[in-house]
């Protein structure tokens, strides 16, 4: 079943035999000594002791067959006999085989701290990790995060979050653990590349700006975070809109922190200020047709002067916005480079209760522009300037928000 799922939905095409690879390289973990390799006609073998089993991948004709063997190389290794967990090892390492950064597998613990009741606002540290080899990088710190203020910088590897050894672990996995209450504690265990000793930090999770939707009038500009870009976030920036008819200077959209949400949801968005055409296109397996989106005519926001700031928390969905506005209406970005993940994926659930996210559709504006590794900005903003978490949307706290505001054409002059 898993096999068959990732097969179906993931928007490439694996081979059988990086399947079979990466579901012998997740039952590793379970069996020390045993290893596995692949010859040039794709015939893979695995070994444990005097045990070798070889597979050839290029007569296998379905993935029910890469099952059998996977089925039968677990047996023979002596991995377990409990079936979860020959499962869990085996979707973490197919998962990972996929080499693509968004798909991943998270088992039942790690899905239910992803989750929180509504009304509740999970709280970050303000890292970006990255999966280096077999170890976890940090990749950025976000300036003005916790992590920022506590001296932990880019290039470290990090070991552990509180008591959870982060080796092992997928991506999703190790954001679950990054993630808690605003203002909850959490003990880091990073090391500097290359060995020189590990230092055990403990700070607070900042407050999550971004999911808090909020519209405020800054002089003669209307000010918007849209918050999560899911079901009514666009019908709120319509009202907002609507209720603030007298911003002639114009409309500063705030996508700092906000990790995206729904492609549909982000084209219902983006349509609110573009007049008429074509927004964007989700292109998923070569087999299936391409979706695309058109603007409709006869919303508040079309005529408007608009600047969108970024930051590199900014996201999918968050990033669609902004590059269709970037393309459709010329709206300058201001800010950092962003995230860069221009994907969407599949929520599928498997036996036992985990998860696997595996990337099923890449999206792009009408001219084929895709967010690649993140979106750069027009005009950039200096990060140390940016404001503390929890102090953003101040024009007299907010350096960056006022490089917005000052970006917006003055009533009269021509706007952007």
């Amino acid at each position: 079943m898993i096999l068959k799922a990732i097969t179906q939905s993931f928007v490439g095409e694996p081979t059988r035999a990086e399947l079979l690879q990466g579901g012998l390289a997740g039952l590793m973990r379970l069996a020390p000594g045993t290893s596995f390799a692949v010859d040039k006609a794709a015939r893979v073998s695995c070994t444990r002791g005097k045990v070798t089993l070889r597979f050839d991948t290029e007569a296998m004709l379905s993935e029910t067959e890469v099952a059998g063997a996977l089925e039968k190389c677990a047996a023979a290794v002596g991995a377990t006999r409990d079936v979860p967990l020959v499962d869990d090892a085996v979707a973490a390492g197919v998962v990972q085989a996929l080499a693509d950064r968004h798909s991943g597998y998270i088992r039942p613990f790690y899905m239910e701290r992803l989750g929180y009741s509504e009304g509740e606002m999970l709280g970050d540290v303000g890292l970006e990790v990255t999966l280096s080899g077999s170890n976890y990088l940090i990749k950025s710190v976000q300036p003005g995060s916790a992590a920022a203020a506590a001296g932990i910088k880019p290039m470290q590897l990090l070991r552990r979050v509180d008591h959870h050894a982060v080796d092992g672990l997928s991506l999703g996995e190790v954001g679950a653990l990054l993630l808690g209450p605003t203002g909850s504690s959490v003990e880091l265990v990073v090391e500097p590349r290359g060995g020189d000793g590990v230092n055990a930090i403990s700070i607070r999770r900042d407050p999550p700006f971004a999911l808090q939707p909020h519209v405020k009038e800054l002089k003669d500009a209307l000010y918007i975070v849209p918050g999560p870009i899911l079901g009514n976030s666009a019908k709120l920036v319509r009202e907002a809109l609507l209720k603030h008819p007298g911003n002639r200077r114009g409309i500063i959209l705030d996508f700092r922190g906000n990790a995206g949400g729904q492609v549909g949801d982000a084209v219902a968005m983006a349509d609110l200020f573009v007049e008429e055409g074509a927004l964007a296109q989700v292109v998923s397996r070569a087999s299936r047709p391409v979706q695309r989106f058109e603007a409709r005519p006869g919303d508040p926001g079309e005529k408007l002067p608009l600047v969108v700031l970024v930051d590199g928390r900014s996201a999918s969905a968050a990033e669609l916005v902004a590059l269709v506005l970037r393309e459709r209406r010329k709206a300058p970005l201001l800010g950092t480079v962003t995230y860069g993940k221009g994907s969407v994926q599949k929520l599928i659930p498997i036996d036992g209760g985990g998860y696997l996210k595996i990337t099923s559709a890449m999206y792009m504006t009408p001219a084929g522009t895709t967010v690649g590794e993140g979106i750069v900005p027009d005009v950039a903003l200096d990060p140390d300037k940016i404001a503390q978490r929890g102090k953003e949307g101040d024009l007299g706290t907010d350096p960056w928000l006022q490089a917005a505001y000052d970006a917006l054409a003055a009533p009269g002059d021509a706007g952007p």
